[in-house]
C-alpha cells in the first residue's frame, strides 16, 4: 500500500508541475499575439487562456485525487501494521 500510495504522491507532484508550466507559458500569451499578430489574432489568446483554465481546473481535481488517495492508502497501510502488531503482541503474550 505504501509503494502504491508513493505513486500516487508522484502523479499528484507531476500533475501541479504540468499545471504551473502550462500556467507559466500562457501567462502571457494573449497579449504576445496581440503584440505579434494584432488584433484579428487576438480571440486566438483568448482561446487559449480559456483552454488553459478549463485544463488548469481538471489538472488540480486530478492532483487532489491522487493526494487524497496517497493520505487514504498511507492511513489504511498504518492501520494494517497496528493491527498486525496488535494482533503479534497478543500471540506473544499468551506463549505462543
Amino acid at each position: 500500500m505504501r509503494a502504491v500510495a508513493g505513486v500516487h504522491d508522484s502523479y499528484a507532484a507531476d500533475f501541479q508541475a504540468y499545471r504551473a508550466s502550462c500556467q507559466d507559458w500562457l501567462a502571457g500569451v494573449e497579449a504576445d499575439i496581440r503584440r505579434c499578430q494584432g488584433v484579428v489574432a487576438a480571440p486566438v489568446g483568448e482561446a487559449l487562456a480559456d483552454f488553459a483554465d478549463i485544463l488548469g481546473g481538471r489538472v488540480a481535481t486530478a492532483t487532489a485525487h491522487h493526494g487524497a488517495m496517497h493520505e487514504k492508502l498511507v492511513s489504511a497501510a498504518d492501520g494494517y501494521e497496528r493491527i498486525d502488531a496488535a494482533g503479534a503482541s497478543g500471540i506473544n503474550g499468551v506463549g505462543v
